[in-house]
Protein backbone atom coordinates (compact mmCIF):
# COMPACT_ATOMS: atom_id res chain seq x y z
CA UNK A 1 0.00 0.00 0.00
CA UNK A 2 1.35 3.40 -0.98
CA UNK A 3 1.71 6.33 1.35
CA UNK A 4 -0.20 8.82 -0.78
CA UNK A 5 0.06 11.95 1.37
CA UNK A 6 2.67 13.47 -0.92
CA UNK A 7 0.42 12.93 -3.94
CA UNK A 8 -2.58 14.33 -2.04
CA UNK A 9 -0.60 17.45 -1.15
CA UNK A 10 0.37 17.94 -4.80
CA UNK A 11 -3.22 17.42 -5.93
CA UNK A 12 -4.49 19.90 -3.31
CA UNK A 13 -2.00 22.53 -4.47
CA UNK A 14 -3.08 22.05 -8.09
CA UNK A 15 -6.76 22.35 -7.22
CA UNK A 16 -6.16 25.46 -5.11
CA UNK A 17 -4.34 27.05 -8.05
CA UNK A 18 -7.21 26.08 -10.35
CA UNK A 19 -9.71 27.60 -7.93
CA UNK A 20 -7.81 30.90 -7.96
CA UNK A 21 -7.89 30.92 -11.77
CA UNK A 22 -11.63 30.20 -11.82
CA UNK A 23 -12.26 32.98 -9.31
CA UNK A 24 -10.37 35.34 -11.60
CA UNK A 25 -12.63 34.31 -14.51
CA UNK A 26 -15.78 34.78 -12.42
CA UNK A 27 -14.83 38.39 -11.76
CA UNK A 28 -15.38 39.28 -15.43
CA UNK A 29 -18.47 37.15 -16.10
CA UNK A 30 -21.98 38.60 -15.77
CA UNK A 31 -24.20 37.60 -12.87
CA UNK A 32 -27.71 36.24 -13.25
CA UNK A 33 -29.75 33.05 -13.45
CA UNK A 34 -30.84 31.26 -16.59
CA UNK A 35 -34.11 29.47 -17.20
CA UNK A 36 -34.97 27.60 -20.37
CA UNK A 37 -38.01 26.47 -22.28
CA UNK A 38 -38.34 24.13 -25.22
CA UNK A 39 -40.54 24.65 -28.25
CA UNK A 40 -40.34 21.72 -30.59
CA UNK A 41 -36.67 20.87 -30.95
CA UNK A 42 -35.50 24.37 -30.07
CA UNK A 43 -34.43 25.56 -26.61
CA UNK A 44 -34.86 29.20 -25.66
CA UNK A 45 -33.36 31.02 -22.70
CA UNK A 46 -34.36 33.83 -20.39
CA UNK A 47 -32.40 35.63 -17.70
CA UNK A 48 -33.77 36.14 -14.20
CA UNK A 49 -32.15 38.91 -12.23
CA UNK A 50 -33.59 40.73 -9.20
CA UNK A 51 -36.88 38.90 -9.74
CA UNK A 52 -37.26 40.13 -13.29
CA UNK A 53 -37.29 37.87 -16.36
CA UNK A 54 -35.72 38.97 -19.64
CA UNK A 55 -35.80 36.94 -22.85
CA UNK A 56 -32.37 36.23 -24.34
CA UNK A 57 -33.10 33.92 -27.24
CA UNK A 58 -31.26 30.78 -28.33
CA UNK A 59 -28.05 29.22 -27.04
CA UNK A 60 -26.01 31.26 -29.49
CA UNK A 61 -26.69 34.43 -27.46
CA UNK A 62 -23.45 35.71 -25.88
CA UNK A 63 -25.15 36.39 -22.52
CA UNK A 64 -26.51 32.84 -22.46
CA UNK A 65 -23.04 31.41 -23.07
CA UNK A 66 -21.51 33.65 -20.40
CA UNK A 67 -24.09 32.66 -17.78
CA UNK A 68 -23.67 28.97 -18.63
CA UNK A 69 -19.93 29.32 -18.25
CA UNK A 70 -20.37 31.11 -14.92
CA UNK A 71 -22.57 28.36 -13.51
CA UNK A 72 -20.16 25.68 -14.68
CA UNK A 73 -17.27 27.46 -12.94
CA UNK A 74 -19.28 27.99 -9.75
CA UNK A 75 -20.18 24.30 -9.65
CA UNK A 76 -16.53 23.36 -10.23
CA UNK A 77 -15.41 25.60 -7.35
CA UNK A 78 -17.95 23.88 -5.09
CA UNK A 79 -16.42 20.53 -6.04
CA UNK A 80 -12.91 21.85 -5.40
CA UNK A 81 -13.87 23.16 -1.96
CA UNK A 82 -15.33 19.77 -1.03
CA UNK A 83 -12.28 17.97 -2.39
CA UNK A 84 -9.94 20.21 -0.40
CA UNK A 85 -11.85 19.52 2.81
CA UNK A 86 -11.62 15.78 2.18
CA UNK A 87 -7.92 15.93 1.32
CA UNK A 88 -7.11 17.92 4.46
CA UNK A 89 -9.02 15.43 6.59
CA UNK A 90 -7.27 12.51 4.86
CA UNK A 91 -3.83 14.02 5.41
CA UNK A 92 -4.52 14.73 9.07
CA UNK A 93 -5.94 11.29 9.84
CA UNK A 94 -3.60 9.17 7.69
CA UNK A 95 -1.41 6.68 9.54
CA UNK A 96 1.85 5.66 7.80
CA UNK A 97 2.36 1.90 7.61
CA UNK A 98 6.08 1.60 6.98
CA UNK A 99 7.89 -0.43 9.60
CA UNK A 100 9.84 2.42 11.16
CA UNK A 101 6.77 4.66 11.56
CA UNK A 102 4.76 1.87 13.18
CA UNK A 103 7.63 0.97 15.51
CA UNK A 104 7.75 4.52 16.86
CA UNK A 105 4.14 4.18 18.06
CA UNK A 106 4.67 0.88 19.86
CA UNK A 107 5.58 0.61 23.54
CA UNK A 108 9.32 0.24 24.11
CA UNK A 109 8.97 -3.45 24.93
CA UNK A 110 7.69 -4.14 21.40
CA UNK A 111 10.00 -1.91 19.41
CA UNK A 112 13.17 -3.93 19.77
CA UNK A 113 15.17 -0.84 18.83
CA UNK A 114 17.62 0.61 21.39
CA UNK A 115 17.02 4.08 22.78
CA UNK A 116 20.43 5.21 21.57
CA UNK A 117 19.02 6.45 18.24
CA UNK A 118 18.90 9.87 19.92
CA UNK A 119 22.52 9.80 20.97
CA UNK A 120 25.37 7.81 22.41
CA UNK A 121 26.10 5.70 19.35
CA UNK A 122 25.51 2.27 20.90
CA UNK A 123 22.83 1.39 18.33
CA UNK A 124 25.44 1.46 15.59
CA UNK A 125 27.46 -1.22 17.35
CA UNK A 126 24.53 -3.48 18.24
CA UNK A 127 24.39 -6.84 16.41
CA UNK A 128 21.80 -6.95 13.63
CA UNK A 129 20.46 -9.34 11.01
CA UNK A 130 22.78 -8.88 8.06
CA UNK A 131 22.04 -9.71 4.47
CA UNK A 132 23.07 -13.21 3.42
CA UNK A 133 21.47 -13.20 -0.02
CA UNK A 134 24.58 -11.93 -1.76
CA UNK A 135 27.90 -13.67 -1.59
CA UNK A 136 30.27 -12.55 1.15
CA UNK A 137 33.04 -12.84 -1.43
CA UNK A 138 31.81 -9.53 -2.87
CA UNK A 139 32.71 -7.71 0.34
CA UNK A 140 36.17 -6.62 -0.77
CA UNK A 141 36.44 -2.93 0.17
CA UNK A 142 37.15 -1.75 3.71
CA UNK A 143 35.67 1.40 5.22
CA UNK A 144 37.09 3.70 7.86
CA UNK A 145 34.84 1.98 10.38
CA UNK A 146 36.58 -1.29 9.52
CA UNK A 147 33.70 -3.11 7.85
CA UNK A 148 33.72 -4.63 4.37
CA UNK A 149 31.43 -3.36 1.61
CA UNK A 150 30.89 -4.28 -2.04
CA UNK A 151 32.02 -1.27 -4.07
CA UNK A 152 34.30 1.74 -3.99
CA UNK A 153 31.25 4.01 -4.11
CA UNK A 154 29.86 2.33 -1.02
CA UNK A 155 33.19 2.94 0.69
CA UNK A 156 32.85 6.66 -0.09
CA UNK A 157 29.28 6.72 1.23
CA UNK A 158 30.15 4.79 4.38
CA UNK A 159 33.15 7.04 5.05
CA UNK A 160 31.05 10.18 4.57
CA UNK A 161 28.55 8.91 7.13
CA UNK A 162 31.35 7.90 9.48
CA UNK A 163 33.15 11.25 9.26
CA UNK A 164 29.88 13.11 9.89
CA UNK A 165 29.16 10.97 12.95
CA UNK A 166 25.95 9.60 11.43
CA UNK A 167 25.17 6.10 12.81
CA UNK A 168 24.35 3.45 10.21
CA UNK A 169 24.06 -0.28 9.58
CA UNK A 170 25.28 -1.77 6.31
CA UNK A 171 22.97 -4.24 4.50
CA UNK A 172 20.66 -4.86 7.45
CA UNK A 173 17.70 -7.03 6.48
CA UNK A 174 14.38 -5.21 6.22
CA UNK A 175 11.45 -7.60 6.61
CA UNK A 176 8.48 -6.60 4.45
CA UNK A 177 5.16 -8.38 3.89
CA UNK A 178 6.25 -9.45 0.39
CA UNK A 179 9.79 -10.47 1.30
CA UNK A 180 13.12 -9.25 2.61
CA UNK A 181 15.16 -6.34 1.28
CA UNK A 182 18.63 -5.37 2.38
CA UNK A 183 19.09 -1.61 1.91
CA UNK A 184 22.70 -0.55 1.48
CA UNK A 185 22.52 1.68 4.56
CA UNK A 186 20.02 1.99 7.40
CA UNK A 187 20.65 5.38 8.99
CA UNK A 188 19.68 6.63 12.44
CA UNK A 189 18.55 10.26 12.10
CA UNK A 190 18.78 11.61 15.63
CA UNK A 191 17.09 14.94 14.93
CA UNK A 192 13.93 13.15 13.74
CA UNK A 193 14.19 10.19 16.14
CA UNK A 194 13.71 7.69 13.33
CA UNK A 195 15.50 5.67 10.67
CA UNK A 196 15.95 6.38 6.99
CA UNK A 197 17.32 4.17 4.23
CA UNK A 198 19.99 4.89 1.62
CA UNK A 199 20.37 2.91 -1.59
CA UNK A 200 23.24 3.37 -4.03
CA UNK A 201 22.88 2.56 -7.72
CA UNK A 202 26.30 1.91 -9.17
CA UNK A 203 25.57 0.37 -12.57
CA UNK A 204 22.65 2.36 -13.92
CA UNK A 205 23.92 1.81 -17.47
CA UNK A 206 23.55 -1.96 -17.09
CA UNK A 207 20.07 -2.97 -18.25
CA UNK A 208 19.70 -5.96 -15.90
CA UNK A 209 20.98 -3.95 -12.92
CA UNK A 210 18.69 -1.01 -13.77
CA UNK A 211 15.64 -3.31 -13.91
CA UNK A 212 16.53 -4.78 -10.53
CA UNK A 213 17.04 -1.32 -9.05
CA UNK A 214 13.69 -0.13 -10.44
CA UNK A 215 11.95 -3.16 -8.94
CA UNK A 216 13.56 -2.43 -5.58
CA UNK A 217 12.42 1.20 -5.69
CA UNK A 218 8.86 0.13 -6.52
CA UNK A 219 8.92 -2.40 -3.68
CA UNK A 220 9.83 0.33 -1.21
CA UNK A 221 6.96 2.51 -2.42
CA UNK A 222 4.43 -0.34 -2.32
CA UNK A 223 5.39 -0.89 1.31
CA UNK A 224 5.04 2.73 2.40
CA UNK A 225 8.67 3.91 2.08
CA UNK A 226 8.49 7.10 0.06
CA UNK A 227 11.48 8.38 -1.96
CA UNK A 228 13.25 11.40 -0.47
CA UNK A 229 11.37 11.04 2.79
CA UNK A 230 11.99 7.48 3.98
CA UNK A 231 14.41 6.11 1.40
CA UNK A 232 17.10 8.03 -0.49
CA UNK A 233 19.00 7.15 -3.64
CA UNK A 234 22.50 7.98 -4.88
CA UNK A 235 24.01 7.12 -8.25
CA UNK A 236 27.27 6.66 -10.07
CA UNK A 237 27.53 8.54 -13.36
CA UNK A 238 27.57 6.43 -16.51
CA UNK A 239 31.36 6.82 -16.60
CA UNK A 240 31.64 5.38 -13.08
CA UNK A 241 32.33 8.66 -11.27
CA UNK A 242 30.42 9.81 -8.19
CA UNK A 243 29.64 13.35 -7.00
CA UNK A 244 30.66 13.15 -3.35
CA UNK A 245 30.10 16.88 -2.72
CA UNK A 246 26.45 16.69 -3.78
CA UNK A 247 25.95 13.52 -1.74
CA UNK A 248 27.60 15.12 1.29
CA UNK A 249 25.22 18.09 1.04
CA UNK A 250 22.27 15.70 0.78
CA UNK A 251 23.40 13.89 3.94
CA UNK A 252 23.70 17.20 5.79
CA UNK A 253 20.16 18.10 4.76
CA UNK A 254 18.41 14.82 5.54
CA UNK A 255 20.49 12.67 7.91
CA UNK A 256 21.84 14.98 10.63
Amino acid sequence: MRDSRDYIAQEAAEQEALKREYQRQLAVLPEGRLISSQIGKCIYYSEVENGEKRYLGSGSNAKVKALQQRRMIEQTIEHIDRNLDLMRAYTQEYKPINQEAVLQELPRAYRGEPESITGGGSWENEPYEKNERYSAEGLVHQTLKGEMVRSKSEVLLANLLYNKGIPYHYEENLNLPEGVLAPDFKIAVRSERRFKLLEHCGLIGNEKYARSFTWKMQTYIRNGYMPWRDVFFTFDDLNGSIDTRAISEMMDSYFL
